[in-house]
């Protein structure tokens, strides 16, 4: 019987057989930690991941929207998004989106197709345990649903002013997220390594925190976008906006833009300081909620940048410099940074700090 250790807390364990349809939980911090192997699991994550890539390269290369204005179509793809925030000098923005919205879910895709083809010996040139740090690693930094939410969110504030049209690829893309989650489902299983220790975590993570939440601060005060219209130049920044959709009566989107833009960063940030102060100076002897609280900040992650990947969009679509264009604010940078940061956090923060004194 193999002996492996607890991800998050680090307790050992020893790996039993067990039975169909039953699941193994860590006995100190309630972690989930392994369940029966049901045959060609691994193989179902192969099928939808390869599905899941075939329907993403249509996504990509087609116009997913187009904007009608002065009887003048703008379409765009995700990746003239990018092209368009590097045109207006937001080279950043333009490589966070060309990252998180293209590379990384295609390269997580394929790290999927290769721990099948590791775990059959069909290709093995490559270290297993270094294909399944690279597929955590980018499935924490493939947004693809968030893109799909912020089409929506676009899609809406267009409408207000002009015809939009949702091209026939959104399928194509709608298809590749469902796929690709339902790959993720299969084989995350399957690739939980070893706990490892961090060194220096606490104060790479704390430091990491300050300055997210100093960046949080530029972030909410100054323009996130400028908006033109017939000449007269209009900024928002992410609470006004939140403040425009409510005015105009869209109030599941404001909802969706104030959760996603200020509630879940400042959530995740003052979450993390709790936890990193509580660890420090011993107080709130609860461990089991801390990590939980870890994870949820850990899975909440990823819809702050949503605010991103919809200025990407109405920059790409809304560009007629003599009646209405759309340009990034100063505040995208640092909230971007914001969001980066926070990421960061989470990752190099080591849960087994939690546990230490229970050890």
């Amino acid at each position: 019987m193999k002996k492996e250790n607890c991800y998050y807390c680090n307790l050992e364990y020893t790996k039993e057989n067990i039975n169909e349809n039953e699941k193994v939980f860590c006995r100190r911090c309630n972690n989930f930690l392994y369940e029966y192997e049901k045959e060609n699991e691994l193989f179902y994550a192969f099928i939808y991941a390869f599905t899941s890539l075939i329907l993403f390269l249509p996504s990509n290369i087609y116009p997913v929207m187009s904007f009608e204005l002065n009887d003048i179509l703008y379409t765009t793809t995700f990746f003239e998004s990018a092209i368009r925030l590097y045109d207006v000098g937001y080279s950043f923005l333009a490589l966070i989106l060309l990252l998180s919205a293209i590379i990384f879910p295609t390269v997580l895709l394929i790290s999927i197709l290769l721990i099948y083809l590791n775990s059959k010996n069909y290709f093995n040139f490559l270290n297993e345990r270094d294909i399944i740090k690279l597929y955590l690693l980018l499935r924490s930094a493939s947004f693809s649903e968030v893109l799909l939410l912020s089409i929506i969110v676009a899609y809406v504030k267009l409408s207000d002013i002009s015809n939009v049209i949702i091209h026939d690829t959104i399928y194509f893309f709608v298809l590749s997220t469902i796929f690709m989650l339902l790959a993720i489902k299969k084989v995350h299983i399957k690739t939980r390594v070893n706990s490892q220790n961090i060194p220096n975590s606490f104060n790479i993570t704390l430091a990491l925190v300050i300055s997210a939440l100093i960046l949080y601060i530029p972030a909410n005060i100054l323009p996130m976008m400028n908006i033109s219209k017939f000449g007269n130049i209009t900024s928002d920044t992410i609470f006004s906006g939140i403040v425009s959709l409510y005015d105009n009566e869209m109030y599941p989107i404001a909802a969706i833009v104030f959760l996603a833009s200020i509630v879940i960063p400042l959530f995740k940030l003052l979450g993390m300081l709790f936890i990193l102060l509580s660890i420090k100076f011993k107080f709130f002897d609860r461990p089991k909620f801390k990590l939980n609280l870890f994870k949820t900040i850990s899975m909440i992650g990823k819809w702050s940048i949503l605010d991103i990947y919809i200025i990407a969009l109405l920059c790409v679509l809304v560009q007629n410099e003599s009646l209405a264009f759309v340009e990034p604010g100063i505040a995208s940078i640092f909230f971007a940074l914001v969001i980066f940061i926070t990421m960061l956090s989470t990752a190099f923060f080591d849960t087994k700090m939690i546990w230490k004194k229970y050890e």
